[in-house]
C-alpha cells in the first residue's frame, strides 16, 4: 500500500523524548511543559512543503500535543519514584484537552485513538539526562523492571558497560535485591564486570548471591562459581558446586549449557553429547519458544560434540593446564645481566641458557610486539598456548624470561575469558615483577633507568605496564602509587603513559604536592596534566598561582573548562584511532575522569569564577 507522504513527515521522536526528560527532571507539569513546546510550534514540528498540515497549524499543534502526552505517559517520573504517570482524558462531551474549547469528540479524540504510537522505552533517554549520582534512586523504586532489563540489554550491545555498573551496582547493594525477578539485571552486572575487566567485583557479587540470594538467584550464582572453576581446570570442585545449583533449582534451563559444555572442556565429549541429547528433548516438551536457541545448541552438540562450539572449549582447557603449569614453574632466578653507565642500566642481556632456549622459542612463536598502541592481536591464541606450554616443558629455562612470559600473558589475554586475569596472567604478571627485582638487584642496577630506548627492555617495561593498568580502575591503594612511581623511575620518558594515571593518583590521595612536582617534571604536558596542576595549586591554596595558569590554559584549551563546568554534558563520539587535542572528545573524557575531584576539593565554583571574570558579558 502507498503511503501518503506527508504522514512520514513530523517531529523527532528522539528529541521530543529528550526534552520531555529535562522536563521531568526539572520537575516542570506536563501544562506547562505543553504550553511552552506549542509555543514554538514550527520549531517542534516543522510545516511539510504542501498538504493540510502546512495550511492548518491548530491541526499541527494537536497532533504535537497527542505525541507530547504519549511521550510523558511513556516516560518513568522521577517525581513519582520513576513510576508512569496516569493521564486521564475528557469524556467525550467535554471541553477537549487541548484548550481549542471545543467538545472532545470534535476535537483531538479521533487523534488520541486513531493515530498509531510505537511501544518505546525511555527509560534511557531519562538516564542520559538524569545526573548519574541520581541514578541510584532507582534501585527500590517504582520503575518497571521490563524497563530496565530492556535499557541493560541495549546497554551491553552498544558496549555501555560503565552505564550498567553505575545503574545496577546500587540496586544490589541490598540483600533483598537478591530474588528471581532481578536475575537479569544480575546476571547483566556480571557480564558489565566482565567486559571492564573487574574480576574482584565479580567474584564479591556472586560470592554474596550465594549466600543472600533467593534459590533462582542462588542457583544462577553457582552455575556462575561453576564456569569459573572450570575455566581454572578445577574440574572435582566445579561438579560438587554443579551438585548443589542443581538440588537448589532442578528445573533451571542454564543447567543444560553449563553441564553440557564443561563435560567438553573436561575432555568428556561422548558424555556430553549423550546429555545434550537427553537435555535437547527435555526442554522441547516445555513448549516455551525461549527455549528454542538453547535446544538448537543441544542439537548441534549432540550431533557435532565439541566442534560445534568453535573451539572456545578448547581454549577453555588450554588456560587450565596454563594455570597448572604457572602453579609448578620453577621459581624466579635472574638470567640476564645489565651493564649500569650513569644511571641507564643499559639493555637486558640474556644469559647464553637462556638465549639458546630463546633462539628455540623464537623459531616456533609468533613474536609480539611490545611497542604501546602496537596490534598484538595472536592468530589461533589457544592452539598457540599447546605449543608454548609444550616448549616450557621441555626448556623449564623460559620461565625466566621476560619476553616467554608477556607472549604467554598476550596469547590469554586474546581468549577473552575474563576468569584467567585472576587465576592467570595476573599470577604471571607478578612472577614478572619479581624476576625484574631479582635481575636489577644482581647488576646492582636497582637506582638506575631501564630505558624503553633499549629493545631488550621492553618486554619487561610492558609486563609492569600491564600490571599497573589492571589497578586503574579500582581505588588508588599505597601500593598502586608504589608500583606507578617506580614505572616512571625506570623509564622516564614515560613511553607508556603513566604518569597521568599517577598525577590522577596523587590528587585523589591528597597528595598535591607530589601532584605538583609531578607536573613540573612534564612541563608543557598534555592538557590533562596541566589542568592538574591547576587544581594541585588550588588545592595547596596557592589561589595566585592557580588563576593565573588557568586563563591562559582555558584560552589555550576551552573545551575542557567548558566540559568541567557544565552541570551536563552529552557524550561525543569517540574515535578509537585517537583522541583530538583539546578537542570534544578529550574534554569529555577529562570532565569523566575528574570533575567529581574538583567539585570534591571546591575548585568548580572558584573555576566559574575566574572564568567568568576573564569573560565579562
Amino acid at each position: 500500500m502507498r503511503r501518503d507522504p506527508e504522514t512520514l513527515l513530523g517531529p523527532d521522536l528522539f528529541v521530543l523524548s529528550r526534552l520531555c526528560s529535562q522536563a521531568l527532571i526539572q520537575n516542570e507539569s506536563l501544562d506547562d511543559w505543553l504550553g511552552r513546546m506549542e509555543a514554538d510550534l514550527d520549531r517542534h514540528f516543522p510545516p511539510p512543503d504542501h498538504g493540510q498540515l502546512r495550511e492548518n497549524p491548530d491541526l499541527r499543534r494537536r497532533l504535537l500535543r497527542v505525541m507530547l502526552r504519549s511521550i510523558w505517559k511513556s516516560t518513568p517520573q522521577p517525581a513519582l519514584q520513576f513510576g508512569l504517570p496516569r493521564l486521564s482524558l475528557p469524556g467525550r462531551n467535554e471541553r477537549c484537552h487541548c484548550g481549542s474549547g471545543r467538545k472532545y469528540k470534535q476535537c483531538c479524540q479521533p487523534l488520541d485513538q486513531d493515530i498509531p504510537f510505537p511501544e518505546v522505552n525511555f527509560l534511557p533517554t531519562l538516564l542520559a539526562q538524569l545526573p548519574r549520582k541520581r541514578w541510584p534512586e532507582l534501585a527500590g523504586s517504582r520503575v518497571d523492571l521490563e524497563r530496565v532489563e530492556d535499557t541493560v540489554r541495549q546497554w551491553l550491545e552498544a558496549g555501555e558497560d560503565r552505564a550498567v555498573v553505575d545503574l545496577l551496582e546500587p540496586w544490589f547493594a541490598r540483600d533483598s535485591a537478591f530474588v528471581g525477578k532481578n536475575e537479569f539485571l544480575f546476571d547483566g552486572l556480571l557480564d558489565a564486570y566482565s567486559e571492564l575487566r573487574h574480576p574482584r567485583k565479580k567474584a564479591s557479587l556472586i560470592d554474596r548471591a550465594a549466600r543472600v540470594g533467593d534459590r533462582s538467584i542462588r542457583s544462577a550464582a553457582m552455575q556462575r562459581q561453576v564456569s569459573i572453576l572450570a575455566d581454572q581446570g578445577k574440574f572435582e570442585q566445579a561438579w560438587a558446586l554443579f551438585d548443589q545449583a542443581q538440588k537448589s533449582e532442578p528445573d533451571s534451563p542454564g543447567l543444560s549449557h553449563l553441564e553440557v559444555t564443561t563435560l567438553i572442556a573436561e575432555g568428556r565429549e561422548a558424555e556430553a553429547r549423550q546429555r545434550a541429547d537427553f537435555w535437547a528433548r527435555r526442554l522441547a516438551r516445555r513448549h516455551g519458544s525461549e527455549f528454542s536457541p538453547l535446544i538448537e545448541f543441544m542439537k548441534d552438540i549432540a550431533k557435532h560434540g565439541a566442534a560445534a562450539l568453535g573451539g572456545r572449549l578448547a581454549e577453555e582447557a588450554g588456560a587450565g593446564n596454563l594455570a597448572a603449569a604457572l602453579s609448578n614453574a620453577p621459581a624466579p632466578a635472574a638470567m640476564y645481566s645489565l651493564d649500569p653507565v650513569d644511571g641507564d642500566a643499559g639493555p637486558l642481556s640474556p644469559t647464553p641458557a637462556l638465549e639458546r632456549a630463546l633462539q628455540v622459542w623464537r623459531e616456533a612463536i609468533e613474536p609480539v610486539d611490545f611497542f604501546p598502541g602496537a596490534n598484538r592481536s595472536r592468530s589461533g591464541p589457544a592452539e598457540e598456548l599447546v605449543q608454548m606450554l609444550a616448549l616450557l616443558e621441555d626448556k623449564p629455562v623460559l620461565w625466566q624470561s621476560f619476553e616467554v612470559l608477556g607472549e604467554m600473558a598476550h596469547a590469554m589475554r586474546e581468549l577473552d575469558l575474563l576468569s584467567l586475569e585472576e587465576t592467570v596472567i595476573l599470577p604471571m604478571l607478578d612472577r614478572a615483577e619479581r624476576l625484574l627485582d631479582l635481575v636489577l638487584e644482581k647488576n646492582k642496577a636497582q637506582n638506575c633507568r631501564l630505558e624503553w630506548g633499549h629493545w631488550d627492555n621492553r618486554p619487561a617495561l610492558d609486563l609492569l605496564g600491564w600490571r599497573v593498568a589492571l589497578e586503574l580502575s579500582r581505588p588508588a591503594s599505597p601500593e598502586h602509587i608504589e608500583r606507578l612511581e617506580r614505572l616512571l623511575r625506570l623509564n622516564p620518558h614515560d613511553n607508556q603513559g603513566m604518569r597521568m594515571p599517577l598525577s590522577r593518583r596523587y590528587l585523589e590521595s591528597g597528595r598535591f604536592e607530589d601532584a605538583l612536582s609531578l607536573a613540573d617534571k612534564y612541563p608543557n604536558d598534555l592538557p590533562e596534566m596541566q589542568y592538574n596542576r591547576v587544581l594541585a595549586l588550588f588545592a595547596l591554596e596557592r589561589f595566585d598561582e592557580a588563576e593565573s595558569q588557568l586563563k591562559p590554559l582555558a584560552g589555550q584549551y576551552p573545551k575542557i573548562l567548558d566540559a568541567l563546568l557544565k552541570s551536563r554534558l552529552r557524550r561525543p563520539k569517540i574515535d578509537p584511532r585517537g583522541v583530538l587535542l583539546g578537542g570534544d572528545d578529550e574534554a569529555w573524557m577529562y570532565r569523566e575522569d575528574y570533575r567529581s575531584l574538583w567539585q570534591d576539593l571546591g575548585a568548580l565554583r572558584w573555576a566559574a569564577k575566574v572564568h567568568s571574570s576573564s569573560n565579562p558579558k
